[in-house]
């Protein structure tokens, strides 16, 4: 039997009595792509798709802009070693993508076409380096929108491991941000403000655990335009759970957060909390959840013992409220 076409349609929900969709037009050699996954808003006008091969052996990720929605490509990964790709993964934009995005994209349009199909796949981990000193490694770009997203990287030898990469949407150049034998599973969040990457990672040799990492990633512009990253080595926030990681605080029953409620009142209403609670003693998988400016995150402890969850203020990486001990458990 013939397989079925995907399309994707956006609607204006400004206007609901008149809901009219937008097929969004893909490049040619996209249309009769078999899976169509990993949508994100980059801006509030850009769309990004990432369309995948039946083999899923090819994954194109692309940008369209309202209110035609043409796409352009901006990152074409392809399997190594007869592996697959990413269908549902989501690239993260940088928030400058919108005004970046609008000037002279398609001047680079066939720019790097040869290179995009094989540079990412063969990535080595001193491939694009241009200096590192001091656990900080500087790389020279292209200008343009910027995203991060998860890509094989080779560490000689030991073969390929998923890891944090950064791509200009302009040259589409991959420039990897974390390297080494341990598996990135997750980039949780880009706090641009501050200049940090925040990404869950399995350790080397402890596939079954998870544990958030931060890596710092600056944006330079010399006087003669040219831009440089520098990123640095990665911390890890939840492996250590020691007592002196726990700055407890609890809820005054009068004061009890309401719908509506921002991170600020919620945290401003929390009073010290003398109680002793069962600290565990081997919280080694973890998932997280930030706040919308990254000032604080909800912690999820999910074993090997009984799941517990806190709030962590950010820049202390202190657990500053029990969400729940699971003690119920």
């Amino acid at each position: 039997a013939r397989n079925p076409n995907v399309t994707v349609n956006v609607v204006n929900l400004s206007v609901i009595k008149y809901i009219i969709p937008s097929q969004v037009k893909l490049p040619a050699d996209l249309v009769n792509g078999s899976y169509v996954g990993g949508l994100t808003w980059a801006s509030p006008i850009d769309l990004s798709v990432t369309v995948t091969n039946r083999d899923q052996t090819k994954a194109t990720t692309v940008i369209c802009r309202a209110p035609n929605f043409h796409c352009q490509v901006v990152h074409t990964e392809v399997t190594i070693n007869d592996g697959w790709v990413l269908p549902s993964e989501r690239p993260i934009f940088s928030a400058r993508i919108a005004a970046q995005m609008r000037q002279g994209h398609r001047q680079y349009q066939m720019q790097m076409q040869l290179q995009e199909t094989a540079t990412t796949s063969a990535m080595g981990n001193d491939t694009l380096a241009n200096n590192v000193s001091n656990g900080q490694t500087t790389y020279e770009i292209t200008n343009g929108g910027y995203l991060l997203k998860r890509l094989p990287v080779r560490d000689g030898e030991h073969g390929h491991y998923r890891h944090v990469v950064f791509i200009s949407s302009l040259d589409r150049r991959p420039v990897p941000l974390t390297m080494g034998r341990f598996e990135v599973t997750e980039i949780v969040g880009w706090d641009e403000q501050h200049e940090i990457v925040y990404f869950m990672a399995a350790p080397e040799k402890r596939p079954g655990e998870r544990h958030l990492y931060k890596i710092s990633l600056k944006l330079n512009v010399t006087e003669s335009n040219r831009t440089y990253i520098t990123s640095t080595q990665p911390t890890c926030l939840t492996c250590d759970n020691t007592e002196a990681t726990y700055r407890l605080h609890r809820a005054n029953p009068s004061k009890m957060p309401t719908r509506g409620d921002s991170w600020e009142d919620i945290v401003a209403r929390l009073e010290p909390d003398d109680c002793i609670y069962d600290i565990p003693k081997n919280c080694l998988y973890n998932r997280v959840q930030f706040s919308g400016d990254y000032s604080y995150y909800v912690q999820e402890c999910l074993g090997p013992e009984a799941p517990s969850v806190y709030l962590v203020e950010t820049a202390s990486n202190d657990k500053i409220f029990v969400l729940n001990a699971g003690d119920v458990l």
